[in-house]
């Protein structure tokens, strides 16, 4: 789920040394090793993941569970919340057999670099069908047409809204259109006589990238009718004029109060998913995902409301778009123990049993089919992202060997444009050039 990564600037500094990083995964010891299989005196993985705190215990628990009917097979689990870090561990003498990235955009970089094994003969041989996963799960762990992982853990993003803060509004349901969730964003806003924001109706960029979450300009781009990428002619569309409109819509809100009184109220409150803005209820709507319904603060969790995110007026078939992004589990290309490491994340991704356990748990969408969100939350706030997770407007990040540098770069551009450095249209169109200079490798 996307709250490990909580910190403010973690994902900032994690992109911008991802580059640096890959550069080492070009040449990887072992690369070519033929994929073996579990000795008669058994084999030891070493699996390096990004479940931190209790949640990791919900991954020993998956071990233990595979371990138990596989006696022959140790695995050695260990955090590393450092995505450049896991990814130095791979281009050294001693790469991990399994590895659980948080975020899918590592994939398209990593297999482009060589640094990941293709599981298509694997899964062959396993008579495995990935029509059993959410399709978007799958298009997360694809690249060039080979998969590289296998998915775990769904998540995406909707719109939460503080009832309680509706209520005393005198706001009866959640917003249907963005002019109507502006609206009621000033509406909830409240400004004491210094002129300080005490109260806030909404953020457009928050919790967003700096605070390890997805870029909300990804999503509104999408929202407005507009996108990153062209499958079809192959180009980059940063500068589509609907994205230029979300941005824009995105400025109304910095326009109006300043982005300096807006950076200073999201400093007034703690740290994300803690005592943050949302989390003490100073401020009333925000886009983000699932497990605000279950690591929020426990007596903040009945006053969550969820719903899908609304579209612009006129263009209501866009409502509920939102990212879906998995947990992939993939196999380094150094690892010794191919076949065995991918027997263990084959159980892992497909066992129904694992999968309503670690989603129950974790409060994440499960990645089959088969396990319906009525088996993991009883919650109706849950089925919304279930729901949000199936529908047509659920889009996965593009497929290319430059995704996280990509998304970092939309995350800059974004910030820049809301405090005051350039117009949406001329940042917008600056970042085009920027991306097709990163596709054509200059």
């Amino acid at each position: 789920m996307k709250s490990r990564y909580g910190g403010t600037g973690m994902r900032i500094l994690t992109l911008s040394a991802l580059a640096a990083a890959l550069c080492a995964t070009a040449i990887l010891p072992g690369g070519a090793r033929a994929a073996t299989h579990p000795s008669a005196t058994g084999v030891t993985l070493l699996f390096e993941h990004q479940w931190i705190g209790p949640q990791e215990g919900f991954v020993k628990e998956v071990i233990r569970r595979y371990e138990k009917s596989h006696p022959n097979v140790t695995i050695k689990e260990s955090v590393v919340a450092d995505t450049t870090k896991i990814i130095a561990a791979m281009s050294g003498g001693k790469p991990p057999d399994i590895v659980d990235f948080g975020l899918g955009q590592f994939v398209p970089e990593l297999a482009a670099k060589g640094a990941l094994t293709d599981l298509g003969p694997y899964i062959k041989a396993a008579h495995l069908d990935m029509g059993v996963f959410v399709p978007a799960s799958v298009q997360v762990v694809t690249y060039n047409g080979h998969v590289y992982g296998l998915p775990f853990m769904d998540f995406n993003h909707g719109l939460l809204y503080n009832k309680v803060l509706f209520r005393r509004a005198g706001i009866s349901h959640p917003p249907t259109t963005t002019e109507e969730l502006e609206a009621d964003a000033y509406k909830l806003t409240k400004i004491d006589k210094s002129g300080k924001i005490v109260q806030m109706g909404f953020i457009p960029d928050w919790p967003g990238g700096a605070n390890g979450q997805a870029v909300n300009l990804v999503d509104y781009a999408w929202l407005f009718g507009g996108g990153w990428y062209d499958p079809k002619t192959q180009q980059i569309t940063a500068d589509n004029p609907a994205n230029i409109k979300a941005l824009t819509w995105e400025t109304h809100f910095y326009k109006k109060y300043g982005a300096r009184n807006i950076d200073a109220f999201v400093k007034s409150a703690g740290a994300y998913l803690s005592n943050d803005i949302f989390a003490s209820g100073k401020l009333a709507m925000c886009f983000d995902g699932e497990w605000w319904l279950d690591f929020a603060p426990p007596k903040f969790i009945p006053d969550i409301g969820a719903a899908p995110f609304p579209a612009p007026a006129g263009l209501s078939k866009y409502t509920g778009t939102s990212f879906i992004d998995t947990n992939p589990q993939v196999i380094p290309s150094g690892s010794p123990n191919k076949q065995a490491a991918f027997d263990f994340i084959k159980f892992e991704a497909t066992d129904r049993g694992v999968t309503q356990y670690f989603a129950k748990n974790a409060f994440n969408l499960p990645q089959l089919k088969s396990v319906p969100a009525s088996s993991i939350s009883s919650d109706p706030r849950f089925k919304v992202f279930v729901d949000l997770a199936n529908s047509p407007n659920a889009h996965v990040f593009p497929r290319l060997s430059f995704a996280g540098e990509m998304d970092t770069k939309i995350q800059n551009t974004e910030a820049a444009v809301l405090h005051g450095e350039g117009t949406p249209a001329s940042a917008l169109q600056s970042l085009q050039q920027d991306l097709q200079n990163a596709a054509s490798g200059q």
